[in-house]
């Protein structure tokens, strides 16, 4: 389970509506939960894009990067980029372009 942020963090990290959520809905801050069950395996290769600007699933936390363990017997890539939430629309066309080329590249060398 991800960590729970306060609604001042929030505010202070720009999230302001996710702020005002969590002011609605209550929360007890909390640094999240890793994972103890295994749910299943993915055995199908697997590209796991992050925005490191992203405020809302936090992708650039270990717990994330950790990912890559629950895929066996295929590739897995952590691919960061400088964007937030929407990474084909992150305002830096530089860090879209990265992402949609990274995303051909791992198509192409999957497909059969």
């Amino acid at each position: 389970m991800p960590p729970v942020m306060s609604k001042w963090d929030l505010v202070k990290d720009g999230a302001w509506s996710a702020a005002f959520l969590r002011g609605l809905y209550g929360g007890e801050p909390n640094d999240g939960i890793p994972a103890s069950n295994r749910v299943g395996t993915i055995e199908v290769p697997s590209l796991f894009v992050c925005g490191g600007e992203d405020d809302a699933i936090l992708c650039s936390r270990d717990y994330s990067k950790k990912s890559g363990e629950f895929v066996e017997n295929a590739d897995y890539e952590y691919f960061e980029v400088a964007c937030g939430h929407d990474l084909l629309s992150c305002g830096k066309d530089d860090e879209t372009e990265k992402v949609v080329l990274k995303l051909i590249e791992h198509v192409e060398r999957n497909s059969e």
